[in-house]
This record gives structure tokens, sequence and C-alpha cells, in this order.
């Protein structure tokens, strides 16, 4: 139930994302091998940019908005190659843990949309990876508010974490086993005004 409601959302949101309107990013986190890989989908010609996304929800009201504008008109392997040189920065800024204790992030790849109508968003999904510490029990993640809020999916588990973390926040400890689930009716009532707030507003 959750992962529909989830999928529901995610689908009306990429229908409605314009160029310069302001989403959540999605996350989505698996356990595998001693790594935890999150691949994230988002628009990051905000990130590079230097948008701060917690005080715009369009990009057009920002000073920076002709930045974004120049990027959104570069090619997927040139803002992929903007990305990597970007990234340094934003890694310093991204909060992962295991067990309470911090993870160094590295990336291992970026893959960027093509979009040939430029009034659309256009996604990018970010892989990352960390390694985690022999007998790791929870992870926890978060990243600097300036990135905007997160949907945060956890993957390949029984009973599967899933939630929404406001700009800044931290997702709290997570069981890599999984069993922290939420019920559907809660997580509908938690997260479908944020679907609402985009879809509503563009009809």
């Amino acid at each position: 139930m959750v992962s529909r409601i989830f999928l529901v959302l995610s689908i009306l949101w990429a229908g409605t994302a314009r160029a310069h309107e302001v989403l959540p990013a999605i996350a989505d986190f698996t356990v595998a091998d001693g790594k935890l890989t999150l691949s994230i989908y988002a628009s990051v010609e905000g990130f590079i940019a230097g948008i701060d996304l917690t005080v715009v929800k369009d990009t057009n009201a920002s000073p920076l908005a002709q930045t974004y504008d120049a990027l959104r008109e570069l090619p997927p392997d040139e803002i992929a190659a903007r990305f990597k040189a970007f990234w340094p920065e934003m890694a310093v800024r991204i909060r992962l843990k295991a067990d309470g204790n911090p993870l160094q992030a590295e990336l291992a790849a970026v893959r960027v949309a093509d979009m040939p109508d430029v009034t659309l968003a256009r996604t990018a999904q970010i892989s990352i990876v960390a390694q985690l510490p022999v007998g790791t029990d929870k992870v926890s993640m978060g990243w600097d508010g300036a990135f905007g809020a997160l949907v945060l999916r956890q993957q390949g588990v029984d009973e599967p974490h899933t939630g929404f973390l406001e700009a800044g926040a931290d997702s709290g400890p997570i069981a890599i086993a999984g069993g922290g689930q939420i019920g559907g009716l809660q997580t509908f009532l938690n997260y479908i005004p944020v679907g609402f707030d985009h879809i509503v507003p563009k009809g």
C-alpha cells in the first residue's frame, strides 16, 4: 500500500512538473554486499546553480534564475560533467551514518535524462555509495536544507521504510533489515498534501 501511494505521487509529480517548479527529490536506498547505495532522482540544475530550494517554489523567483536557465539549455552529457565537478561540494553536505557513525559518500554514477521539451523538468539519477562497517544494524541519512525536501524509499526488504524529509531533516535510524514500514493510511495522511501542493495548482 505504501509503495503504491508513493508510486502514484511520483507519477503525478513527474506529470505536472514544469522546468522551473521546485519538487522534492526522490531517493531509493538499498543495503547489499556491505554497501549502502542511494539512487537519487532530482533536477540537478538547481543544485549546480546554487539555488536555495527552501526559499523558492519556482526557480524564476531566485536571483540565480539566469544561471539555472543556462544550465537547462545544456545537453545531458554536459550537465553530467558539471554535476561531477560540483560533487565534492555536495558530498560534504550529505549526512550518512551507520549506527550513529558518519559514513563517507562517494559518487558512483550520474545519468541525466534527455528532455526535448525544455518546458518540463529534466530528471537526473545520482548514484551514491558508502561502505558500511561490519555488523551495521541501522543507517540514517539527510542532506543540507538548500537541496530541498526528500522522499526516502527503502528497497529490497520486507516492510521497507518510506518517509518524507523536510528540507534539512534527518531520517532517524532505519533498520537495514526492514520492518520500519508505517501503515498505508498514515502514509497517505502524512504525504498526500505534498502531492496536492504541486498537483492542484496545475489543475
